[in-house]
């Protein structure tokens, strides 16, 4: 069996059962790729080009201003610059040409080199798990007792369920009973949370309930 990617990862942040695990390999993946880009990737011609096109969203642009090279991104952001100013940064002469700027500039803000590679390593990931699943029976136990995952990890394990081949069904099973279990959890704290707002519950400890909010929206948004 060749796996997509290598499992290390995987095993390791499945083991350590803390929270939606593919949350922490996107971080790891997200880490590297910026780094990368402001080394090597200042002086990769296909990279600085599609820096060019692409550009960085706000999350990765401050992510990749708090990294030490600054003049990495320095490099990176004056050609983006170049490229903006020429595809929709030029004088407007008429409303026509205005509004076709404006659609311009909005496309343009929502491209990012660093989301686009991010996106392309992290299917690897997903399509690795569903092959450890139908092939590694320590592994199926792992996914079995973990806390499950965001939505948007969850999601993304549904759409390439296929890699797990003749399993597929048992994999989807399995998953929708993790997932299940975390959000009906989830639900359940915030119930216990506003009940204890309750009037006739005041001064009650809120324990576990006091978790509810983060925890939800860790459920809906990821690990941050």
């Amino acid at each position: 069996m060749q796996y997509h990617i290598s499992t290390g990862l995987i095993i390791k942040h499945f083991e350590e059962n803390n929270g939606c695990p593919l949350c922490d390999i996107e971080k790891i993946v997200e880490a590297n790729i910026c780094r990368e880009l402001l080394a090597d990737g200042c002086m990769d011609d296909d990279v600085r080009s599609e820096v060019n096109e692409k550009g960085f969203c706000l999350k990765h642009f401050e992510q990749l201003y708090e990294m030490p090279s600054k003049l990495g991104l320095a490099l990176q952001t004056t050609t983006r610059m170049n490229t903006l100013f020429k595809k929709c940064l030029t004088q407007p002469t008429s409303v026509r040409m205005a509004k076709r700027q404006s659609k311009e500039l909005n496309e343009q803000a929502q491209t990012c080199i660093v989301c686009d590679y991010t996106e392309k390593e992290m299917v690897k990931y997903y399509k690795t798990i569903a092959q450890l699943y139908a092939n590694e029976e320590e592994f199926r136990k792992l996914l079995l007792n973990s806390e499950g995952f965001c939505l948007k990890h969850y999601s993304k394990l549904l759409n390439y369920c296929e890699y797990a081949g003749f399993s597929a069904k048992k994999y989807l099973e399995c998953l929708y009973d993790v997932e299940a279990k975390r959000l009906n959890k989830s639900v359940e704290l915030l119930k216990a949370f506003a009940n204890r707002h309750d009037y006739r519950n005041l001064g009650k400890p809120l324990g576990e309930a006091t978790t509810a909010l983060p925890r939800i929206k860790n459920d809906l948004f990821g690990k941050k």
